[in-house]
Parts: C-alpha cells; sequence; structure tokens
C-alpha cells in the first residue's frame, strides 16, 4: 500500500509497545520503553547490511575493539568531491606519522595529480594529549599557531579537506580567529 512505510512485527517491539499503552504506564516507564524500543528498531532496519570485521588495537586481554574504515577512499572521495564543485586550488590538513592520515592523503593526492594538480599539504605533529579525545569541550590536536599560519598563507577559495573531525574544528575555530569565512572565503571538509 504505501512503499515508505516499515511495519516491525518483531515480538519483543510489539510487547514494548503494549507495555506502553498500558495505563498504569507511568511516564518515567514510558520513556525507557520508548528508547528501547528505538533500539530494537535500529536493529530491525539494519539487519540486512552486510558485517563487519573488527580488530583489536592491542595485543593484550584489554582488548579495544575497533572498525576500520578504507582511508585511501576516503581521500579519494573528498577529491573527487572538490573536483565536482569546481575547485582549482585544494588542501589537506592531517597529521605526520599518522597512518590513517597519511592514507588519505595519498588518495586525496591521487585523484588530483591524475588530473595535474598538486594539494596544498600541512602536516602538523599531533600533539600527545590523552585528553584530546575524552573531553566535552574541543581541545587542539596540533599547534594552532603553525595551523593558523598555515591557513592564512592559502588562497582564497581553497577547498581544505581535514583528516579528521578534530582537525576541521580546530581549523574552523582558528578561521573565526583570523577571520576567514567559511564557506565563502574557504570550503572545509
Amino acid at each position: 500500500m504505501y512503499n515508505n512505510v516499515t511495519i516491525f512485527d518483531h515480538p519483543l517491539i510489539q510487547h514494548k509497545i503494549s507495555l506502553m499503552r498500558g495505563k498504569d504506564t507511568g511516564s518515567k516507564d514510558f520513556r525507557e520503553l520508548l528508547r528501547e524500543i528505538a533500539m530494537l528498531m535500529g536493529y530491525e532496519v539494519t539487519r540486512d547490511l552486510p558485517t563487519v570485521d573488527v580488530f583489536c588495537a592491542h595485543d593484550n586481554d584489554d582488548c579495544f575493539y575497533g572498525v576500520d574504515s578504507d582511508h585511501n577512499m576516503i581521500g579519494r572521495m573528498a577529491a573527487e568531491y572538490f573536483m565536482s564543485k569546481r575547485y582549482s586550488t585544494m588542501a589537506f590538513a592531517g597529521f605526520k606519522g599518522v597512518p590513517f592520515s597519511g592514507m588519505r592523503l595519498r588518495g586525496f593526492s591521487g585523484i588530483m595529480q591524475g588530473s595535474g594538480l598538486v594539494p596544498l599539504v600541512h602536516e602538523a605533529e599531533m600533539k600527545n594529549n590523552n585528553q584530546t579525545f575524552f573531553n566535552d569541550e574541543v581541545v587542539d590536536v596540533v599547534d594552532s599557531r603553525k595551523l593558523a599560519v598555515w591557513l592564512r598563507r592559502l588562497p582564497r577559495h581553497t577547498a581544505i579537506f581535514a583528516a579528521n573531525d578534530l582537525m576541521a574544528a580546530q581549523i574552523s575555530r582558528l578561521a573565526v580567529e583570523n577571520a576567514i569565512r567559511i564557506p565563502s572565503d574557504m570550503l572545509l571538509l
């Protein structure tokens, strides 16, 4: 009947909906049931997706499991996007000696070089700060002074591909501090 309607017939979802409809269900229980249903719906809508192999980042019993990305492809996709928008000046801001950053740069550069372009690259030493990834506030991941100098030297209308969200957040903050308007003066991805 409707192409964009999904009917969830999973028994747990149906059970939790019936509990929510109960006249004695308080608002706290209602919210908890709603959260549980949302989680179950997430499982249902993704059950036909292919599984992804995970790896262990440490060789001891305190293993941190993670899913890795195709970083080279991410770099290629960024360059292709910038080129589709007809940017002729493109830049990469990444981390020196960090594997994922290097792979993204290789993919980004490879696409550009195939079109006779060369990216403007800033690879900085990543600060050794364990709080960088676990803090509620954004922490600088590289030396702000050097990054700001590089940003000011970029030609107007440069498309910048940041290696990750932390680098993009730092570039965005520095752009504001240096009166560089995103996206009018520069594009940041």
